[in-house]
């Protein structure tokens, strides 16, 4: 059966996962890795494919984000990218303009108002998952991802 692991790299990320059986079925918070580590090692010893979608980074954050932010970004982007080269996962890149574009009440919005409309449509969606602050974009993208037409199965 294939999983698919969707990940939020912020600082504050979070990580879902989906299997075709189950549906979008957990969503933890990334940190601290090693529990990423440890399913992806348990999924495997289950026989399970397993294929990764990572939030695509912006390469220029503008005034918005500070660069030491935007550093610990990247450092942690990198490391995922890592992990899922070093396990062989298959990696695949969703920016959040893609992810975002047909939420509804999204647009236009920055910041703290814009988590928690994120947060309101993720509750919504899936209730049972019990979406945190941290967990509900790597949720949204999951949801996009497995979506979407051009997901490569």
């Amino acid at each position: 059966m294939l999983v698919t692991i969707a990940i939020d790299p912020g600082a504050k990320g979070g990580v879902a996962f989906h299997n075709e059986r189950d549906g979008i079925y957990e969503a933890d918070n990334l940190y601290p890795l090693a529990n990423l580590m440890n399913t992806i090692t348990m999924l495997r010893s289950d026989d399970f494919k397993l294929q990764m979608v990572i939030e695509d980074i912006p390469p220029f954050t503008g005034n918005i984000i500070p660069g030491s932010r935007a550093f610990k970004m990247g450092v942690s982007y990198g490391m995922l990218q890592g992990l899922a080269l070093g396990e062989r996962i298959p990696c695949f890149k969703i920016t959040p303009r893609d992810w975002q574009k047909t939420l509804p009440g999204v647009k236009g919005l920055k910041g703290n108002e814009r988590k928690k409309v994120l947060k309101d449509i993720c509750v919504r969606l899936y209730p049972n998952l019990k979406p945190t602050l941290s967990t509900c974009d790597a949720i949204l993208m999951l949801h996009k991802f497995i979506n979407k037409e051009t997901n490569p199965k």
